[in-house]
C-alpha cells in the first residue's frame, strides 16, 4: 500500500535524492527534521502483560537475519565498509543473528521516468567498494549475505507505483542495473540476492520478469528471490522461477492499542496461514524479507508507518511484546525459511530514528530477540 514499505527508508534515501538532483543541477540541499514530541510511556496495562509469553528458540533451520541500514551521516564516515560497521556486525552475531541484509540504492527522478540511474559511486552512499567491504565483513563474522537492491523515487514517491513511458525501455535499464549486483554477488561468494523489492505495478510484464531472472541465473548461482510487500504477494506470478518467496511482512496484528496478547495471537495466525498456503501452493519456502515494530504504543497497529514521522507514545513494552506475539507464532512455521528483522544500523550510535524506531539495540526487544536467536554452537 502506497507508502508503507517506502517510508522507512526515508531519512537515508533522501540522500540520494539530493545528490542526484546536485548532480544533475549543481545545486543540493536538505531540510532538517522537525522536533517530535517525545512521550514515554514504561507501563502496559494488566491485559498486555508479556511475563506469561515466554520466548523461546526458533527451529535451528530458520534463518535469523537482520536488515542492516548503511548510515550516510557525515559522508558515510560510520556507513557500510567502516569500522564502525564491521562493530556493528559483529554485535549481531552476538546476539545470535547467522544472516543480514544489505542494501545498495538505484535512483529513478520521478514515477514516470524510464530510467534507473547507478548512484553507487556517490562518497557517501552506497558506493561498490562500501558494498563488497561490508559483504567480506560479514562473511568474516560468519554471517551470511543477502544482497538486496532497492530503488528510490525522487521525492519519497513509492516504487510500487512507477508507470514508465515504456516497460521495454524501464526493463532495459533496470536490467543494467540489477545485473550490475548480480555479478558483484556471484564474484564475492553472497548467498542470496533479491532481484526486485515492491515494484508492484510492473508485475503485468511478467515475460520480461522471467527473462531477466534466467539472465540473472546464467551470472548468479546462489539463492534469487523477489520481494513483495506484504498485502501484495499474491500478484506475483513468477514465484515458481525463483527460488524463495519474500515477503516485506508488515500487518496489521491489532485492532487497537488495547487488544489482548490472544487477540494479537490471532490476528497474526490467520496472517500466516495464508502464507503457509501460498507456500504449498507454489512448493516454496517464505523468507521475510523485512519485519518489525517500532518502539510505540501503536505498533502493532500499524507496524508499516514511518518512525521519524510517528506521533505515537514511546513504549518498549509495546514493541517487546508484539516480537513476543510474533515469535510465539512463528515457532511451528516450518514452510518459512527465515525472517529478517527491520532494522539494525550500521553506526550502532545512531539518532537518525529517534526514540520511536524500529532500531532494538538497548531496548527491551533486543534480549527477547537474543532469545529467539539462540541457537546451538557452531550453528
Amino acid at each position: 500500500m502506497k507508502g508503507r514499505i517506502q517510508s522507512r527508508w526515508l531519512p537515508r534515501a533522501l540522500l540520494l535524492w539530493v545528490l542526484a538532483l546536485a548532480a544533475a543541477c549543481n545545486c543540493a540541499g536538505r531540510s532538517g527534521a522537525n522536533p517530535q514530541r517525545v512521550e514515554s510511556v514504561r507501563g502496559a496495562s494488566p491485559e498486555q502483560t508479556t511475563s506469561e509469553l515466554a520466548t523461546t528458540s526458533l527451529p535451528s533451520e530458520m534463518m535469523r537475519g537482520f536488515c542492516v541500514a548503511h548510515n550516510w551521516q557525515a559522508n558515510g564516515a560510520r556507513g557500510y565498509g567502516t569500522e564502525a560497521s564491521a562493530s556493528s556486525l559483529s554485535e549481531l552475531r552476538g546476539i545470535g543473528a547467522n544472516w543480514v541484509s544489505l542494501t545498495p540504492f538505484g535512483f529513478m527522478e520521478s514515477l514516470r521516468s524510464g530510467e534507473v540511474h547507478h548512484v553507487g559511486e556517490r562518497a557517501g552512499g552506497e558506493t561498490d567498494a562500501r558494498m563488497v567491504a561490508e559483504i567480506g565483513a560479514a562473511h568474516e563474522r560468519e554471517l551470511a549475505v543477502m544482497l538486496k537492491p532497492h530503488l528510490w523515487i525522487a521525492g519519497g514517491a513509492w516504487r510500487a507505483e512507477i508507470e514508465p513511458p515504456s516497460w521495454e525501455a524501464w526493463f532495459d535499464s533496470y536490467r543494467e542495473w540489477i545485473l550490475r549486483y548480480a555479478r558483484m554477488a556471484e564474484a564475492h561468494d553472497v548467498e542470496a540476492l533479491v532481484i526486485g523489492t515492491e515494484l508492484r505495478s510492473s508485475l503485468s510484464e511478467a515475460g520480461r520478469w522471467r527473462a531477466l531472472i534466467a539472465e540473472i541465473r546464467g551470472i548468479y548461482r546462489g539463492q534469487v528471490l523477489y520481494s513483495a510487500n506484504w498485502d501484495s504477494y499474491a500478484d506475483v506470478t513468477f514465484w515458481s522461477d525463483l527460488d524463495w518467496i519474500g515477503v516485506q511482512f508488515y500487518p496489521p496484528i491489532a485492532e487497537s492499542e488495547r487488544d489482548s496478547i490472544p487477540q494479537m495471537r490471532s490476528r497474526l495466525r490467520a496472517r500466516l496461514e495464508e502464507l503457509r498456503v501460498f507456500s504449498d501452493r507454489f512448493e516454496r519456502p517464505i523468507v521475510m524479507t523485512e519485519m518489525g515494530y517500532r518502539s510505540t504504543r501503536d505498533c502493532a497497529v500499524r507496524p508499516f508507518e514511518w518512525a521519524e514521522r510517528s506521533e505515537a507514545s514511546v513504549s518498549e513494552e509495546a514493541q517487546d511484546r508484539a516480537f513476543r506475539v510474533f515469535f510465539a507464532e512463528v515457532q511451528s512455521a516450518s514452510w518459512l525459511r527465515g525472517i529478517f528483522i527491520w532494522k539494525w544500523f550500521s553506526d550502532v550510535n545512531t539518532n537518525e530514528e529517534g526514540p520511536r524506531g524500529f532500531f532494538p539495540r538497548g531496548k527491551l526487544a533486543e534480549q527477547t530477540i537474543r532469545q529467539a536467536f539462540a541457537h546451538d554452537e557452531g550453528s
